[in-house]
């Protein structure tokens, strides 16, 4: 099984409902990008438009070795559309606000998976809303403890950056803490470079699992003594999340469903045209913001 062997084997579309008001100050563009990550991308338009890329906003950061498409704003310009190498903008309308990391509703999916010996025939309608692991990169989350810690020698970083490592930290006890919870359960257990992945094969009920912070409080008492676990294990305190010598990384902590639905899935079968006498699957399905497409393939070839 081979995923992301060319940028199109992975393509994300973002669902989003905009708001258009012809007399807003904000810019609506349609950013469509192969082979960059969304902060690159927004860097590469704003030094050809010449503006700083505070003005530009987005909903969230989507894959670099894919094909995608989201949306932006850019406060106070107008350009009709704008092409770079692997970068498309176009302008779709005006609007009062800023686009902000969270205003989107759902993303659609393409995945090819190439190299398949066989099909494998099956449907996936939700999955466990594990982080998968490009969430973690190389020593993010070491990183990240560091900042808690208030340690920033040698993290001369932007700002955004320094966030990722911090929410690493915060994804990885969610995965831990939920690795745990189902334990009991595991009658799928998928490897990654931090632990397992466990699924139930029968659906279970939708929990609220903290993702965790300095004003976190947590209700179930079984999850608190698995997370205090976890955390303990790994010399962080609730309090550490609250980051004195950068106050806007702190994180107040939230909650994460525990399961997510899985809509509109669908798969099919071709001959693979990059791996002789191989087949390739391409699935298309729809996900909430924020859940990683990656599990439902790892899911699915798993049943």
């Amino acid at each position: 099984m081979i995923m992301k062997e060319i940028p199109e084997d992975f393509c994300v579309k973002e669902i989003s409902k905009l708001e258009f008001n012809e007399k807003g100050r904000y810019h609506y563009y349609l950013l469509k990008k192969r082979n960059y990550n969304t902060l690159d991308a927004i860097s590469k338009i704003s030094e050809r438009l010449k503006i700083d890329t505070k003005r530009v906003g987005y909903a969230g950061n989507k894959d670099k070795f894919a094909i995608t498409e989201q949306y932006i704003s850019i406060k106070d310009y107008k350009v009709n559309s704008l092409r770079l190498k692997d970068i498309e903008l176009t302008f779709v309308g005006k609007g009062s606000k800023p686009i902000l990391l969270g205003d989107l509703e759902k993303n659609r999916f393409r995945i090819t998976v190439r190299g398949l010996d066989k099909k494998k025939n099956g449907k996936i309608n939700w999955i466990i809303n594990y982080f998968d692991e490009q969430r973690f990169g190389g020593n993010n989350i070491e990183t990240g403890k560091k900042i808690l810690k208030n340690d920033f020698n040698d993290l001369d970083k932007p700002k955004t950056l320094l966030m990722l490592y911090v929410h690493s930290v915060q994804s990885y006890i969610w995965n831990k803490t939920v690795e745990e919870y189902l334990k009991e359960k595991s009658d799928i257990k998928i490897k990654y470079n931090h632990g397992y992945f466990i699924f139930p094969k029968g659906r279970i009920k939708n929990e609220k699992i903290p993702l965790v912070g300095y004003l976190t409080v947590i209700k179930n008492k079984k999850i608190e003594n698995i997370i205090y676990k976890i955390i303990n294990k790994e010399e962080i305190k609730l309090s550490d999340f609250l980051i004195q010598k950068l106050p806007k990384l702190s994180q107040k902590g939230e909650e994460r469903d525990l399961i997510v639905s899985v809509g509109n899935f669908n798969v099919k079968y071709l001959k693979d045209d990059l791996s002789k006498n191989k087949y390739k699957a391409i699935f298309d399905f729809v996900l909430p913001k924020g859940v990683y497409a990656t599990l439902v393939i790892k899911r699915f070839f798993k049943q």
